[in-house]
């Protein structure tokens, strides 16, 4: 399932995580415990793709599949989502700016100057900056992505970034 769920990730699709069969992982010490170490799994398994909401349903009584419905319908907006360069710009002055920048090659600080979306479906982002992506540490590009999430949503959904070097 995990295999799954990162070509899914490499593809640009958007996720939502079911377990089916909940009705019967409640009731017994046995199934809370079997319930526990499910979700335990789920959470460290799934750690690449904490942005993926999770949801417990059962196809024999029905619970569940209305919040299913919702949670697509969700996600769905959200990769549509477009977001103006303004709005983008408004965050990056207000997260990104004030947040440490990583140090490039030969000691070089990193300078960013703006942030623009150039696609939906997944959403793509360019970041314009002095250094090029894969000098960039991976934590840093995981703070811009996180921070996108938090602010405009796109749950359920990866996040393209791509830093391209500004003329200056």
């Amino acid at each position: 399932d995990m295999a799954i769920a990162g070509m899914a990730l490499d593809f640009g699709l958007s996720v939502v995580a079911v377990f089916n069969k909940w009705d019967k992982m409640r009731g017994s010490e046995e199934a809370e415990d079997f319930v526990t170490k499910l979700e335990r799994s789920a959470d460290l398994k799934m750690d690449f793709m904490t942005w993926c909401p999770t949801l417990q349903l059962s196809g024999l009584t029905g619970k569940g599949v209305g919040e299913l419905l919702k949670t697509i319908s969700r996600v769905l907006e959200g990769r549509k989502l477009r977001v103006q360069t303004s709005k983008l710009n408004e965050v990056f002055e207000r997260k990104l700016r004030l947040h440490s920048h990583p140090i490039g090659p030969r000691g070089k600080t990193a300078k960013f100057y703006y942030l623009s979306q150039v696609k939906a479906e997944p959403p793509e982002f360019v970041l314009f900056s002095n250094l090029p992506g894969n000098a960039v540490h991976f934590s840093y590009k995981r703070f811009i992505t996180n921070t996108l999430r938090k602010e405009f949503g796109f749950e359920g959904t990866p996040i393209k970034l791509h830093f391209k070097v500004a003329r200056t």
